[in-house]
C-alpha cells in the first residue's frame, strides 16, 4: 500500500487492528502492519515457538518512546511476534507443560523508518547519537561495543537501570548483525536513563528546573498567560450552553472520524519480477539470506522463475530468515495473482482463478512438508524440519494458503500415519491445535485419529519403544476430554473406544478428568440410545441371583457364590425367599438345586442369618403358589431338619399360632403334607409327640406317620445279595411312593450295610516304590452288581447325599469294574455331588485309585474308558490324560489272541453246533487272531441276531450275554470294516423303527466304546439323505419327523427303570454318553427337537419322551435362552411348524401351573404370558410369545376376529405390565418380531406426542397422570430404541418438529400460551420443571428417529433445516441456561445432526447464527464461522446530503435565534449533512509487505494517516 490513505480501512479511534484481526490498544502505534509470526498465538497444549526477541521490551514515558515504539517492531528477532502458546485447560500442569520447538530467527529488518524515508537512498543509515553513558549491564555486553563503551563512559557510580527499561539501538547495533542475542543486546542503550555524573543537563539544578522540571526539548516560547474561561463562560452559562458544547463535541468527533477514514482505493504494486541468470539469482538469494543486507535494497526487484515448491526449497537451502522468506513468498504470490488479472479475466472468473491458484500453492506447501518428513534420520534433518515447520506455520498464520484444505490434509495425514510417523504429525497437529478443535468436523476427525492410534498401539501390546508415544496420546486425549468435550461426542464409534476413556479415568486421580470421562460416557450413550444399565437388570437383584445359581457347575467356587448371593440382598428374608423359589420353581430342572440351596442356607445360618424366621416367612406364600414344586420344598426342609439347621419346634409353634391347620385355611393341606414329610430321627421326644398329635388330628395323614416294617423289606428285595436274601424279584419292588422320612431311613440302613462289607486288601503288600506309604489293610468287598443295584435304589429315593457316602466307601475297592461304575456315577451326577460338596474330593480319590492300581497291575479297559470321559470336567494333573490314553492303547494291543491261524482256517468255524449260542460265539473268537471280511460279516450278523432274540424274549429263557465284549473283540480284527458293518446295521434299525432293538444296540456299542453318539447322528443324516434321493424332493415331512423322534429318544437321557434285557453298566454308560452329547452339542439336539415336534411317532413313544424333551428344553432355556429361541426360530418354518413348536411352549407354560393355557384366545394368551413372565419364567414366556406372533402373521385365521390387530394386543399387554412395575417386559419386547416391535414403538411414540400436545394448561391432577403415562411410554420407546425405523413413517419427522417448536414457543413466550387458574402467566421458575420432562422426551424421540430426517427424498433438507433452526433457537434461549443438562442435551443433538448436514445447510446456519461478533461461540463450533477476521474493514466514502432553503430554514429556525443557538444548530446541521457510505473491503494479504518496494509512494504497507501522523 502507498503512503496515501487507503480506501476502505477504518481505524477505530481508540484501537489499532493488526492484520491478524486482533484489536490492540494504541499505546505504541506500530508502523509495520504485519506482526504475526510462526510463534504468534501458537495453538496446542504442548508446542511453544515463542521468540526470544519478545523479552525485555517495554514502553517508555517521553518523546523518545515514539521512536522506540517505531523501531521496536523492526528490531524483534524471529518474526516479531508477542504472542505465545496457550496451553489447553484441563490437563495437569505436568502433562501440558509447553516445550520450545526452537528459537526464533534473527532480525529481519534493515529498512529505515518512516522518519528517515526522505533521506537519499545512496546515503547509509544514520546511527542514533551517543548518550553520555551506559549502565553497567550494557557495558558488560561484550565484544568491540563493550570496549568502546568503556572508553567513552566515565566511572560508573553503581546505579543500574531497571530490568524492564526500554532498550534503544546503540552506535554499533547495525554492525552487530545477527550473530547472537548477547552481542545485539550489548549494542543497545537504555532509553531515558542516565546515571548521575554531573555532566548531563538534567544534573544541573537550576531554579527553573526545580520549579518546572526538565524537558528534552525547549518548551514552546509562546506561553498562555490568561485562561479561556472568560471567553467560554458566557456561552456555557446560557440556556443553550449545553447544546453549544454538544455541537462542538460532535464537530470534534466528526473531524476525528474524517481523519480516521481512508477514502481512496489501493494503488499498491509489488516488487517487479525480472529474469536473472542463475549466478545473479543465487547471489540475490544469498543477499536476502544475509541480515546485514537491507531488504529495501532487495525490494527493487525479485527474480523470476522461483515459485511453488521450488520457492520453499530455496528458502530452506539458503536458510533465509523466516520473515524475509515470507516477504519473498508474498512478493512472488502477489505478482502471480496480478498476472492472472492481467490476462483479461475479471469478476467471478478472476476470483475463481485466484482461488484455484491458492489451492495449488497450498498443495506445494503440503508437498514441501511431506518431503521434509521423508528426510527423517538424515544429517541436519532436525534443523530443516524446524525451519520448514516455522515457515509453513508463518504462511498459515499470514493466511497465504487455503486453511481448510491445509487442515484437512493435516488430519488425513495424521489418520493414515504409521506408528513411526505419528510423533511428527502429532507435533504439527499441536501447532495448529486451536484451529483443529475450534470446528466440530475437524475436532471429530482429530479425536478419532488419536483414539484410533492409541487403540491400535495398545492392541499390539505395550512396547517400550512406543511408551512415550502412548503417554503423549493420553495427554492429548486428556486435553480434549477436559477442555474440548464437543470433539468427543462420537456416537458412531463410542462403543469401539469407550474402554480407552474408562482406562484413562481409572488411571487418573484428577477429579476434573474423572468427571469429564463420566460426562462423556453419559452423553454418548444418550445419543446412541443406550442407557448405562439395561432396563431388565437395573435394580433387579433377583435376576442377578438367578443367573448366578443357573450358572453353578462342578468347578464353581461355593464360597464365592455364597458371598455374591449375600451381597445382592440387604434383606435376608428376600434372599432366602429368592433361593427357595429358584430351587422349587417348575421352570427349572435338576436335583442339584435341593442340595445347593440346603448347603447355602446352612452356610448363611452359620453367618448369623435368622434362617427360621426367613423360612417361615417364605412358607406363608409358597403354600398357595401354583408355580412352585412343593416336593422340592419338602426335600429342602427335610435336609435342613436332618442336619439340625431348621427348628421343628418353632415351626410347630408357628403353625398353631397362625392357625394354619384350621379347616377353612387354604394352606392346611400344604402344611399337613410338610409335617408328614419331615424326618423325626433327631428330634426331641416332646416335639415328636406334638407332631404326632397334629397329624392324628387329620386322619388323611395318620398313615404316613408310622414306619411300617413292610417298607423296609424293599431294601432287602432290591439288594438281596447285601442282605443275604434269595428268591427276591427286585423288578416288582418300587420305593418312589414312600414318604421322605422312609426314603431317608432306607438310605441310612443301606449305607450302614455297605460300610460293613469289607475284606483284606490283597494288594497292600505290593508296593510300586520303596518310599510309598502303607495303604489300608481293608477294602470294600461289594460287587459291581450289588453296587449298581444300590445306586439304582438310592436314585429312586432321590437321596444323593447317601449315594455320595456310598461312593466314598466303595471307592476303596480293588475291583476295577466297581471303580468303573463308581466313575460313571460320579460323572452322571456331577452337579449334584458338587452342590453337596463331594465331587472334588471323590474325583481326586478316584484319580489316586487309578494311579495306585496301574502301578501294580494292568488296568481294565472299562475303567479307562470311564476315566477318559470324566477327566475333562475335573481338575487333575495334566499328565493324567496322557497316562489314560497310553493305557488304553496298551489294552487294545493285548486284546488279540496269540494264535497263528486265522479264524477262517478253522473247520468248525460258524458251522452248526450243539453248543450254547454264547459259548459258540466265544469259541469262534478264541479260534484265531485274524478274520477275513466274509467271516467277519457272518459273525457280526450272528451277534446281531442274538441281540434281537435277547430283546424279543425280554431276557427270559436266554442266558445273559456280554454283547459289548463281543462287539469290542470283533472290532479288534478290522476297525474300518467293523465301522461299516455297524453303520449299515444302524441304518436298518432306523428304517425298521424298532426302539427297543436300537436302544439295546446303542447300549452295547457305547458300553464297549465302539461307537460315539456323534457317529450315530451322522448315520441318521445319511439315512435321510438316501431317502431324499430315492423319493425325490417330495419326501413327506412326517418321515423326517418320525426319524428325528426316534433319534431324539436315543439322545436325551432317561431316568427309567433298568430294562431286563439291558446290561446295567452298559445302560448307565450310555446314559453318561447321552449327557455328554447333549451338553456339548445342544444346538444339534435342539434342531432334532424342532424337527420331531410334528412327529406322529413322538406321541406313541409315550409321556416319558415328552417329559424328557420338556426337561431338556427347560434346562437349556435357563442356561442359554438365546440359543434355544434361535433353534426354534419361527421364520425357519411355516405355520404348521410354528404350531408344533407352540405346543411345546404351551406344555411348558402349563407345567408351570397355568393349566388350560392352550385353550385361551390369542388376546388372552398374550396377556397371560406377559403377566406370567418373571425372572424364572421369562425364557418360557419369550419362547411362547415368539411362536404366537409368528403364527398370527402366517395364519391369522387361527384366532378369532376380535384379535385382528396383533400389534395393538401386544401394546396393550405391555403397557399394563409396564404400569405394574415389572422388570421383564423389556426382554419380552426385544425378542418379538421386527414388525410387531415397530408397531409397538410407533404406538408408544404417537401416544407421547398426543399427551404432550394436550399438556398445555393442564391441571395438577392431569399433570400427575400425564407424567406417569409419559414415564410408562418412554420406557417402551427406550426398550425399542435399537429397532430400525420404518421408512414409511417419514411424516413423523415433521410432526416431531412441530411439537418441539410448540414447546419452544411456550418456553420463549409463555405469556402467549400459558395461563394459570387466575388468568396470569405462570412464573418461569414453575414453567421449566413442568416442561422439562416433555422437552426431554421430544428430544429423545428426535434422536431415535434421526434416520427419518436424513431419508432419501426431496423433503429431507427442508425437514433438517426446520429442526436445526428450532434446536438453535432453544440453545441460545437465556432462560434455559439455568438447566445445564438440558442445554447440554440440545447441544449434543445439534452435534449429531451437524455431522450429517450438507455444505449448503451448514453455510446457511453459519451465516444465520455464527456471523455476528456477539454470536454464541457454540454455533461457530458446530457450523463453522463464515466471517473473515478482516470483515470489520469497510470502504468509507463521503455522501453529502443536498440541502434546500426550506431545509436550511427548518434547521436554523425562522425566528432568528440567538447567536449561541445559531452556532450550535449550524454545527448540527453540518454534521447531519455529512454522511458516510460504507461498502465491503477485501484486504489482500499478499500486499501486506513489511518492506515495500521504493516505487512511487509505496513507502509503507499501512498509511500513517490512520494515526494522524505527518510525513517529513
Amino acid at each position: 500500500m502507498n503512503s496515501r490513505p487507503t480506501a476502505g480501512i477504518q481505524s477505530h479511534p481508540s484501537h489499532q487492528v493488526a492484520n491478524d484481526g486482533i484489536r490492540r490498544p494504541p499505546t505504541i502505534p506500530r508502523v509495520n502492519s504485519h506482526t504475526s509470526s510462526a510463534s504468534a498465538q501458537l495453538p496446542g497444549p504442548v508446542v511453544d515457538l515463542k521468540s526470544e526477541g519478545d523479552k525485555g521490551w517495554s514502553c517508555g514515558k517521553k518523546e523518545t518512546e515514539a521512536k522506540a515504539g517505531t523501531l521496536r517492531n523492526e528490531l524483534r528477532d524471529g518474526d516479531g511476534s508477542v504472542g505465545g502458546s496457550q496451553p489447553e485447560l484441563g490437563a495437569s500442569k505436568q502433562d501440558l507443560e509447553p516445550s520450545d520447538l526452537g528459537k526464533g530467527d534473527q532480525a529481519f529488518h534493515s529498512t529505515p523508518t518512516h522518519d528517515q524515508s526522505n533521506v537519499s537512498r545512496s546515503h547509509p543509515l544514520l546511527a542514533f547519537p551517543m548518550r553520555p553513558g551506559n549502565s553497567r549491564s550494557m557495558n558488560n555486553a561484550g565484544g568491540a561495543n563493550h570496549e568502546a563503551s568503556q572508553a567513552t563512559t566515565p566511572q560508573n557510580t553503581g546505579i543500574d537501570p531497571p530490568a524492564f527499561a526500554t532498550l534503544l539501538p546503540g552506535d554499533n547495533f547495525w554492525q552487530a548483525g545477527s550473530s547472537n542475542d548477547k552481542t545485539r543486546r550489548g549494542a543497545c542503550k537504555v532509553a531515558d536513563f542516565f546515571s548521575w555524573q554531573a555532566k548531563h543537563p538534567e544534573d544541573a539544578l537550576t531554579e527553573h528546573v526545580i520549579k518546572s522540571g526538565f524537558f528534552d526539548k525547549p518548551s514552546n516560547p509562546s506561553y498562555e498567560t490568561n485562561t479561556a474561561r472568560p471567553s467560554l463562560w458566557s456561552h456555557l452559562k446560557s440556556k443553550q450552553g449545553l447544546q453549544t458544547l454538544s455541537s462542538l463535541l460532535v464537530t470534534v468527533l466528526e473531524k476525528r472520524q474524517g481523519v480516521g477514514h481512508i477514502t481512496t482505493g489501493s494503488t499498491f504494486k509489488p516488487p517487479p519480477r525480472i529474469t536473472m541468470p542463475d549466478t545473479r539469482r543465487e547471489s540475490w538469494l544469498r543477499d536476502l539470506a544475509n541480515p546485514n543486507v537491507p531488504v529495501r535494497r532487495q525490494s527493487k526487484h525479485v527474480p523470476h522463475g522461483i515459485k511453488g515448491k521450488a520457492l520453499l526449497e530455496q528458502c530452506l537451502n539458503k536458510n533465509i530468515p523466516i520473515p524475509r522468506a515470507v516477504w519473498l513468498v508474498k512478493c512472488i504470490g502477489a505478482n502471480e495473482i496480478r498476472g492472472l488479472k492481467r490476462r483479461g479475466v475479471s469478476g467471478a472468473f478472476a476470483m475463481g482463478g485466484e482461488l484455484k491458484w491458492v489451492k495449488e500453492w497450498t498443495v506445494f506447501v503440503q508437498q514441501f512438508i511431506d518431503s521434509l518428513i521423508g528426510l527423517c534420520r538424515q544429517q541436519g534433518w532436525q534443523q530443516k524440519m524446524q525451519y520448514g515447520t516455522r515457515l509453513a506455520t508463518q504462511i498459515f498464520e499470514e493466511r497465504l494458503l487455503d486453511r481448510e484444505q491445509y487442515l484437512d490434509w493435516l488430519l488425513t495425514s495424521l489418520e493414515t500415519a504409521k506408528h513411526q510417523q505419528i510423533p511428527m504429525w502429532l507435533l504439527l497437529a499441536q501447532i495448529y491445535w486451536r484451529y483443529l478443535v475450534s470446528n466440530r468436523q475437524r475436532g471429530k476427525r482429530l479425536a478419532e485419529a488419536l483414539l484410533g492410534h492409541l487403540d491400535s498401539i495398545l492392541a499390539e501390546g505395550v512396547d517400550t519403544v512406543y511408551q512415550a508415544l502412548i503417554d503423549r496420546l493420553r495427554v492429548l486425549l486428556a486435553t480434549l476430554i477436559v477442555s474440548h468435550r464437543g470433539c468427543l461426542i462420537l456416537p458412531a464409534t463410542w462403543e469401539k473406544y469407550k474402554h480407552l476413556f474408562q482406562a484413562r479415568a481409572e488411571q487418573s486421580s484428577e477429579p476434573k478428568l474423572i468427571y469429564a470421562c463420566a460426562n462423556l460416557e453419559s452423553r454418548n450413550k444418550r445419543l446412541i440410545c443406550k442407557s448405562s444399565e439395561s432396563p431388565s437388570t437395573h435394580s433387579n437383584p433377583t435376576r442377578a441371583l438367578v443367573a448366578l445359581l443357573d450358572a453353578y457347575e462342578q468347578n464353581t467356587s461355593f464360597s464365592e457364590l455364597s458371598v455374591q448371593c449375600l451381597a445382592l440382598f440387604s434383606d435376608r428374608r428376600q434372599l432366602i425367599a429368592a433361593v427357595m423359589t429358584w430351587a422349587s420353581s417348575k421352570y427349572r430342572a435338576g436335583d442339584h438345586r435341593i442340595y445347593l440351596v440346603a448347603r447355602l442356607l446352612r452356610n448363611w445360618q452359620a453367618a448369623k442369618v435368622d434362617l427360621d424366621d426367613a423360612m417361615l416367612s417364605f412358607l406363608r406364600f409358597s403354600a398357595i403358589s401354583v408355580s412352585l414344586c412343593q416336593t422340592n420344598i419338602f426335600r429342602i426342609l427335610a435336609e435342613l431338619v436332618r442336619s439340625g439347621h431348621f427348628s421343628m419346634g418353632r415351626y410347630l409353634q408357628w403353625l398353631v399360632s397362625e392357625g394354619c391347620l384350621v379347616e377353612d385355611n387354604e394352606c392346611k393341606f400344604f402344611h399337613m403334607q410338610l409335617l408328614a414329610e419331615l424326618p423325626t430321627q433327631r428330634l426331641p421326644k416332646h416335639i415328636v409327640n406334638l407332631r404326632q398329635s397334629l397329624l392324628q388330628a387329620n386322619r388323611g395323614f395318620a398313615h404316613q406317620n408310622h414306619d411300617s416294617g413292610d417298607d423296609f423289606t424293599a431294601l432287602s428285595q432290591r439288594v438281596p445279595n447285601l442282605f443275604l436274601r434269595t428268591g427276591a424279584d427286585p423288578t416288582v419292588v418300587s420305593v418312589k411312593h414312600l414318604n421322605i422320612p422312609t426314603k431317608l431311613e432306607l438310605g441310612r440302613r443301606l449305607r450302614q450295610r455297605i460300610q460293613e462289607l469289607t475284606k483284606p486288601n490283597d494288594l497292600s503288600k505290593l508296593k510300586a516304590r520303596a518310599d510309598e506309604p502303607t495303604v489300608s489293610e481293608e477294602v470294600s468287598a461289594i460287587s459291581n452288581e450289588d453296587f449298581c443295584a444300590s445306586r439304582e435304589l438310592l436314585e429312586d429315593c432321590n437321596d444323593f447325599a447317601i449315594l455320595a457316602d456310598v461312593i466314598s466307601v466303595t471307592i476303596s475297592s480293588n475291583d476295577e469294574s466297581v471303580l468303573a461304575s463308581v466313575t460313571d456315577t460320579l460323572h452322571c451326577h456331577a452337579r449334584t455331588f458338587a452342590a453337596i460338596g463331594a465331587f472334588n474330593p471323590l474325583s481326586k480319590i478316584i484319580i489316586e485309585r487309578y494311579c495306585y492300581l496301574r502301578m501294580r497291575r494292568a488296568t481294565s479297559r472299562d475303567f479307562l474308558l470311564t476315566l477318559r470321559d470324566l477327566i475333562p470336567i475335573i481338575q487333575c494333573d495334566p499328565r493324567i490324560p496322557l497316562l489314560v490314553e497310553r493305557d488304553l492303547a496298551r489294552c487294545d494291543q493285548k486284546t488279540a489272541v496269540a494264535v497263528c491261524s486265522p479264524v477262517s482256517d478253522t473247520n468248525e468255524t460258524l458251522q452248526p453246533s450243539k453248543l450254547d449260542p454264547n459259548e459258540e460265539i466265544e469259541r469262534i473268537f478264541l479260534s484265531g487272531n485274524s478274520m477275513d471280511e466274509p467271516t467277519m460279516s457272518r459273525l457280526f450278523q450272528k451277534i446281531a441276531a442274538r441281540m434281537k432274540q435277547h430283546v424279543n424274549l425280554k431276557g427270559k429263557g436266554v442266558e445273559a450275554a456280554n454283547f459289548s465284549c463281543w462287539l469290542y473283540w470283533l472290532r479288534t480284527f478290522d476297525e474300518k470294516k467293523f465301522e461299516l458293518l455297524v453303520h449299515n446295521w444302524l441304518l436298518v434299525l432306523l428304517e425298521e423303527g424298532h426302539r427297543e432293538h436300537l436302544h439295546h444296540a446303542l447300549c452295547s456299542l457305547a458300553g464297549a466304546g465302539c461307537l460315539s453318539l456323534g457317529s450315530f447322528i451322522d448315520s441318521t443324516a445319511v439315512l435321510q439323505h438316501q431317502n431324499k434321493l430315492q423319493l425325490g424332493l417330495n419326501l413327506s415331512h412326517s418321515t423326517i419327523e418320525d426319524t428325528s423322534a426316534l433319534v431324539l429318544n436315543m439322545l436325551i437321557p432317561q431316568d427309567v427303570p433298568l430294562l431286563p434285557y439291558l446290561h446295567a453298566p452298559d445302560a448307565y454308560r450310555l446314559r453318561v454318553s447321552q449327557q455328554m452329547y447333549c451338553r456339548n452339542n445342544s444346538k444339534t439336539v435342539l434342531g432334532l427337537v424342532q424337527r420331531a415336534l410334528g412327529s406322529t411317532d413322538i406321541a406313541t413313544i409315550g409321556e416319558a419322551l415328552n417329559d424328557r424333551v420338556l426337561g431338556f428344553v427347560a434346562q437349556h432355556l435357563a442356561l442359554d435362552s438365546n440359543a434355544v429361541i434361535t433353534a426354534f426360530e419361527p421364520s425357519r418354518g411355516s405355520a404348521p411348524v410354528a404350531l408344533d413348536t407352540k405346543r411345546l411352549a404351551d406344555k411348558m407354560v402349563e407345567a408351570g401351573g397355568s393349566s388350560g393355557f392352550a385353550q385361551l384366545s390369542f388376546r388372552d394368551q398374550v396377556g397371560k404370558l406377559v403377566e406370567l413372565a418373571d425372572d424364572l419364567s421369562l425364557p418360557v414366556s419369550i419362547l411362547a410369545l415368539r411362536q404366537l406372533s409368528r403364527i398370527f402373521e402366517l395364519d391369522p385365521s387361527k384366532f378369532s376376529e376380535s384379535d385382528a390387530n396383533g400389534s395393538e394386543v401386544f401394546s396393550i399387554a405391555l403397557e399394563a405390565v409396564v404400569g405394574a412395575g415389572s422388570s421383564t417386559w423389556p426382554d419380552l419386547l426385544q425378542v418379538m418380531p421386527l414388525e410387531i416391535a415397530q408397531k409397538v414403538r410407533e404406538h408408544a411414540e404417537d401416544t407421547i406426542l398426543s399427551i404432550s400436545s394436550g399438556a398445555v394448561g393442564e391441571t395438577d391432577l392431569e399433570a400427575e397422570q400425564n407424567a406417569k403415562a409419559l414415564e410408562r411410554f418412554m420406557s417402551l420407546v427406550e426398550a425399542t430404541s435399537q429397532i430400525p425405523v420404518s421408512p414409511e413413517r417419514a411424516a413423523f419427522a415433521e410432526t416431531l418438529t412441530r411439537q418441539l417448536k410448540a414447546i419452544a414457543e411456550t418456553i420463549i413466550r409463555p405469556e402467549d400460551h400459558l395461563k394459570d387458574v387466575n388468568g396470569s402467566t405462570p412464573s418461569f421458575v414453575h414453567l421449566i420443571p413442568h416442561k422439562r420432562p416433555w422437552l426431554n422426551a421430544i428430544l429423545y424421540l428426535i434422536n431415535t428417529n434421526k434416520a427419518l430426517f436424513f431419508s432419501d427424498g426431496s423433503a429431507a433438507p427442508d425437514a433438517q433445516k426446520r429442526l436445526v433452526d428450532v434446536l438453535c433457537t432453544l440453545l441460545r434461549e437465556p432462560r434455559l441456561h439455568t438447566c445445564p443438562d438440558l442445554t447440554e442435551h440440545i447441544f449434543d443433538l445439534l452435534v449429531s445432526f451437524s455431522d450429517h448436514l450438507s455444505p449448503d445447510l451448514r453455510s446457511h446456519f453459519s451465516e444465520l447464527y455464527a456471523s455476528s461478533s456477539s454470536a454464541d461461540p457454540r454455533f461457530a463450533f458446530l457450523f463453522g464461522s463464515s466471517t473473515p477476521p478482516d470483515a470489520w474493514l469497510a470502504l468509507a466514502q463521503p455522501c453529502p446530503v443536498p440541502t434546500t432553503p426550506v431545509a436550511a430554514a427548518a434547521a436554523t429556525g425562522s425566528m432568528g435565534p440567538p447567536p449561541q443557538q445559531s452556532l450550535a444548530r449550524s454545527h448540527l446541521a453540518t454534521a447531519k449533512q455529512q454522511e458516510w457510505k460504507t461498502t465491503a473491503f477485501v484486504l489482500n494479504r499478499w500486499e501486506l509487505l513489511q518492506a515495500p518496494p521504493p516505487i512511487g509512494e509505496n513507502d509503507t504497507s499501512l498509511s500513517l494517516s490512520l494515526f494522524g501522523a505527518r510525513q517529513k
